[in-house]
């Protein structure tokens, strides 16, 4: 078996699959995406930078034990530094789904690192007319990912949603933690019932441990990328 078909194995049993080569993704104004990203014009998830600059953090990514815990203290933690994972990390929804991920499903991308985006523009368009998202912070980007360190998963946005409108007082914990494994097993099925039909249908979200790549050029400075010049 070559290296190639080893990788891939690897992945299959992992759970995890190959990105598309492109994306959509919502650029917010959060400084440091701005800056990497209008300006330098690429983003990296924190894992697939820090992981490979670390031996030690790297074998622990590897083997799918490396945590999100936030604690600098934490020698088998990693310090999250994506837009998500900065403004959730404290969020108790959304350390239950990591709680899941990282003891059933470890091989796949943590929420906490990885980079999120969308297979089309008409999939930002549902986003952006259900959470409000500007649609001028749509970017179309090439993904890049490391052979070693490359993670995707592709999960139901909705089904999140929907989860955290019921969060915590309307579900049981048993209910709570099914329904976080249909998310990371991808299924396409709502395991709840809302009252909310436009979450009935699925919404692809894609997160990857890699890097995006703007299509189109960078533009300007910071200081023009923030007054919203070119």
């Amino acid at each position: 078996m070559d290296r190639a078909q080893e990788l891939n194995r690897i992945k299959r049993a992992a759970g995890t699959t190959d990105a598309p080569g492109s994306l959509f993704v919502f650029v917010t104004k959060f400084l440091p995406t701005v800056n990497n990203f209008e300006v330098v014009g690429q983003l990296t998830s924190s894992a697939a930078t820090l992981a490979w600059g670390d031996n030690t953090l790297l074998c622990l990514y590897l083997n799918g034990t490396l945590e999100y815990t936030m604690d600098p203290t934490n020698p088998k933690s990693l310090l999250t530094a994506t837009p998500f994972g900065v403004a959730h990390r404290d969020d108790p929804f959304e350390r239950d789904i990591e709680a899941i991920r990282l003891g059933e499903y470890p091989l796949l991308p943590s929420r906490f690192s990885a980079l999120f985006g969308f297979e089309d523009r008409e999939s930002c368009e549902r986003v952006a007319q259900l959470h409000g998202w500007s649609l001028e912070e749509v970017r179309k980007v090439r993904v890049e990912q490391h052979e070693v360190l490359a993670r995707a998963h592709r999960g139901n946005m909705n089904l999140i949603s929907v989860l955290h409108g019921l969060y915590p007082a309307s579900l049981t914990r048993d209910q709570l933690e099914q329904a976080i494994r249909w998310y990371w097993s991808g299924s396409e099925e709502l395991p709840i019932t809302t009252d909310d039909a436009r979450f009935g249908t699925p919404l692809w979200e894609w997160l990857v441990e890699g890097t995006f790549h703007r299509i189109d050029e960078p533009r300007g400075t910071i200081q023009d990328v923030l007054r919203g010049g070119s």
